[in-house]
């Protein structure tokens, strides 16, 4: 949890607030998901502190450099009420990307 909280006072993570609302009120308000990016630098060591993190409500979290490879069992990376799009870099330790889904959000995989 100390880590994410250093992440957000240096500026390097940022949830996006999502669409606008309409301010017309004959008008069905709008919203659009709320988007956080992250450069984990190796999920494998910081997975509970993304799982403390994902409970402030994003919709969409995209991670890269998630370091990440076939030795450890994607049931690792579950967290509750997420489906999980998981990228392994094929060479190399580096690389990789995720994207955590929020369950209530339909996707085609």
């Amino acid at each position: 949890m100390h880590l994410v909280l250093c992440i957000l006072l240096t500026g390097d993570i940022a949830s996006n607030p999502g669409a606008r609302t309409s301010t017309n009120q004959n008008r069905n308000y709008e919203f659009g998901p709320s988007i956080v990016v992250a450069n984990m630098m190796s999920l494998v060591p910081k997975i509970d502190e993304l799982r403390c993190f994902i409970n402030t409500n994003p919709d969409l979290n995209s991670l890269t450099e998630t370091w990440t490879n076939e030795s450890v069992s994607n049931y690792h990376f579950q967290i509750p009420g997420f489906k999980l799009l998981l990228g392994n870099r094929t060479c190399g330790p580096h690389g990789g990307v995720g994207l955590y889904i929020r369950d209530s959000i339909m996707v085609k995989p």
